[in-house]
Formats: structure tokens, C-alpha cells, sequence
């Protein structure tokens, strides 16, 4: 079986791919897309939930690596032209990214929306699935 694999297999194969379903700009993230969102539930296989794509967003001071580890990832980001709008994002196993971005650089941001539920509030926060820094 290896051995058929390995002859028939190109490196495109090998890269993983994430398939967007739209592209958002943060100040589109409101409690009322959220509802919309919750709509298309229950998601599983054959409904996956939503993965939606930001460009040219820029991190806080804020952001850091977490986790025991440091193999986790907590970004607050913002758009430029609405700096006072800004979203917490989680992206487990993402802790490296921090590495390659920096305030004051745009990075593009593939996620899910979700909920997040702490100390008797309700905030929408990004799961990252993947993080880019933006070239021109």
C-alpha cells in the first residue's frame, strides 16, 4: 500500500488546503450574523461550520503565545480603518505564528465565529485555523 501511495502521490497532496467560504471584514461580525450563523446548526461532517477569511488585520500588544506549552495562540486583532472594533481569536496549536507576526503588520486570519462563554458573559471570539502575514 506505501508503496503506491508514495508513487502516486504529488506534494500538493500533501499540503493542506482549507476551504473558505467567505471573505469578511470584522466590522461584518455582529451578535445578529452570529444568530444567522446558529442557524445553519447542527454542523458535523457532512455540514461543517462556516470558515470565513480576514485580510490586512493587525494584532494588538495584546496577542501572546499560551498554554503550559506555549503552543497555543491569543491574538486580539482590529482592522485599520476601525481600530476601536477588536476581536479576541484562540488558534490552538498555533503558538509558532507568533513568531512570524508583528504589530503594525497585516496578516490575513482564516477562522470559525464562536461564542465564548466566561464569567457570566458572552463574547464572539475567532478559532483560528490558519494565520499569514499579508504581501503586498
Amino acid at each position: 500500500f506505501e508503496k503506491v501511495v508514495s508513487q502516486q502521490i504529488t506534494p500538493e497532496l500533501l499540503t493542506p488546503h482549507i476551504k473558505i467560504d467567505a471573505v469578511v471584514k470584522l466590522a461584518q461580525i455582529t451578535p445578529q450574523f452570529n444568530t444567522r450563523l446558529k442557524q445553519f446548526a447542527p454542523t458535523g461532517p457532512e455540514n461543517m461550520r462556516p470558515v470565513f477569511v480576514s485580510e490586512n488585520v493587525f494584532i494588538t500588544n495584546n496577542s501572546r503565545k499560551i498554554g503550559q506549552d506555549k503552543t497555543h495562540l491569543r491574538l486580539e486583532v482590529f482592522e485599520e480603518n476601525n481600530p476601536q472594533l477588536k476581536f479576541n481569536c484562540i488558534g490552538f496549536g498555533l503558538g509558532d505564528v507568533m513568531d512570524e507576526i508583528a504589530e503594525g503588520v497585516p496578516i490575513r486570519i482564516v477562522y470559525n465565529i464562536e461564542e465564548n462563554h466566561w464569567n457570566g458573559t458572552t463574547t464572539l471570539q475567532l478559532n483560528l485555523k490558519d494565520v499569514k502575514v499579508c504581501f503586498a
